[in-house]
């Protein structure tokens, strides 16, 4: 059998999941000889000595391939869940601090090179610790994951959201100048305004913008330096109105 028969039989089986159950039934009971002789019977066709040898080794060797692939599949998909455990948040399901770090430092390289602006977005809730304190640290934990879904749905696709610590939240917003991140800041406090919450006693939430430096030389603690302090020096949006400070 030529190498390309042989992989075009190979394929064949590997997109066939019927066929690779089957296959493994056959295997495991050694029935191969016995099933390939009676099918050509049924089928009206005389097979050869050579014919059953060519079937049991094309057999064994598909055979082979499904528990390869099937292995190689069951890797990756390890892999994923661990990298999915090492770079979310378990409670809001959002990028967690160590993942927010890489991207950032992936986005600030990305809009040094491009020269395009890059924004990024503080949250914090107002007076949280008054929630677990009054309404228990389980409403708490329901507050953060409703916020955290919230906060996916309203991001476009290029955009970074993550869980920073404790009640904060940071998103990352690439190619957005700081007047356009204080406009989606608006869009998203009226959103959270309009949400229904599981501790629905007027919540509100400290937004604050601020464009990122991209000074070549700056380095990452830089700049997340620049937007902690922007909490309280550039600009944000609290209660019902946005306002530079």
């Amino acid at each position: 059998m030529s190498e390309k028969a042989f992989a075009q039989f190979r394929e064949m089986v590997l997109d066939d999941e019927r066929l690779q159950a089957r296959l493994r039934d056959i295997m495991e009971r050694s029935e191969f000889i016995t099933t390939v002789v009676a099918a050509a019977g049924e089928a009206g066709y005389e097979i050869t000595a050579e014919d059953v040898e060519f079937a049991e080794v094309a057999i064994r060797a598909a055979v082979a391939a499904i528990r390869r692939a099937q292995a190689l599949e069951t890797t990756r998909a390890d892999n994923r869940r661990l990298e999915a455990l090492a770079t979310t948040d378990p409670l809001t399901r959002v990028l967690n601090r160590r993942a927010l770090i890489d991207r950032l430092s992936a986005e600030v390289d990305r809009a040094r090179r491009y020269s395009s602006g890059l924004t990024m977005l503080l949250l914090d809730v107002d007076y949280f610790k008054q929630i677990n304190d009054t309404a228990g640290h389980l409403a708490g934990d329901s507050v953060l994951r409703q916020l955290g879904a919230l906060l996916e749905d309203a991001m476009r696709k290029v955009d970074v959201v993550a869980r920073y610590g404790g009640e904060e939240f940071v998103a990352i917003l690439p190619e957005t100048s700081a007047e356009g991140g204080v406009a989606f800041a608006e869009r998203l406090r009226e959103r959270i305004e309009g949400q229904e919450f599981t501790v629905n006693n007027g919540l509100t939430v400290h937004l604050t913008v601020t464009d990122c430096p991209l000074v070549e030389g700056s380095g990452l603690s830089s700049v997340m330096v620049v937007v902690v302090l922007a909490l309280f020096t550039v600009w944000a949006v609290t209660g019902d109105e946005a306002l530079p400070l």
